[in-house]
């Protein structure tokens, strides 16, 4: 990474951004047995939202190359939601009932559609995961369910109010590790790793966490060594959030800017 920035500027960078727009507020769902895979669906209620999100999603991206943490992809409809096709072949049948033509063969849940329009890039993904999992700002929201074909399905819900705020306080605490590294350790070891998984990591008192992953650290150095983030995207939503956008069933086609793909997503009502 040439020009590296320090944590104390990726810190600063944040804040300028919550001055400018306010809180940026990210939100997960995951399903019960497949939270390493679902969505992150941020909320602003402020115009030049695409702004914040893409000034955030810069500066994420610059944080986990820092780390030397992978990207996590978007998850596929069926890692998401494992009743996808059932949840879609239900909607066909009750379009039939009602008279309507219907196909979502090539509709996706929503916030799994494309990139910057519906869904999170896969940088952005992997920095919320990482606060999501190692930092005592996710907070719960509880749990709810989806019937479909007359089974219920449990999931699972949080948020980061201000992803922005978190971001810049964990880069905060890795500038201090720094030096305290520097400090204690001047000549550091090379050539030994050791892999801590998730539960390892540490996590305030009240923190709710949910799912697995790898955390891979370097010993040469604690707080810049490479990281590693194992498993794939998770989910989320503002579960039963009066504006969320889960709790109305409906569909929609959903395109980029420039109108070159559509992608139909879908809303799957949660009580």
């Amino acid at each position: 990474m040439t020009d590296e920035s320090s944590w104390r500027d990726l810190a600063e960078e944040l804040a300028k951004v919550t001055q400018t727009a306010g809180q940026l507020r990210a939100d997960w769902l995951a399903y019960v047995g497949s939270e390493d895979y679902g969505i992150w669906l941020f909320r602003l209620d402020n115009r030049g939202a695409d702004k914040v999100c893409a000034a955030f999603g810069l500066i994420a991206a610059r944080v986990i190359e820092k780390l030397g943490v992978l990207p996590i992809p978007t998850p596929q409809p069926l890692q998401h939601c494992p009743p996808w096709k059932q949840y879609c072949d239900e909607r066909e049948e009750q379009g039939r009932l009602e008279g309507k033509a219907t196909d979502f063969s090539g509709a996706v849940p929503l916030g799994l559609g494309v990139v910057d329009w519906d869904a999170i890039d896969p940088c952005t993904r992997a920095c919320l995961e990482l606060l999501r999992r190692n930092s005592g700002v996710f907070r719960s929201s509880g749990s709810g369910s989806s019937t479909i074909k007359g089974r219920e399905y449990p999931s699972l819900s949080g948020t980061i109010p201000d992803v922005c705020g978190a971001l810049s306080e964990y880069c905060l605490r890795r500038a201090r590790n720094e030096i305290g590294s520097r400090l204690t350790n001047p000549t550091p070891p090379t050539g030994r790793t050791v892999a801590l998984t998730i539960a390892d990591a540490p996590k305030s008192p009240d923190k709710d966490s949910y799912g697995s992953g790898t955390l891979v650290q370097s010993q040469a150095n604690p707080d810049n060594g490479a990281e590693r983030l194992g498993g794939a995207g998770r989910v989320t939503s503002s579960g039963r959030n009066a504006d969320s956008q889960i709790e109305t069933m409906d569909a929609w086609e959903m395109g980029d800017r420039r109108g070159r793909r559509k992608e139909q997503c879908l809303r799957i009502p949660r009580w």
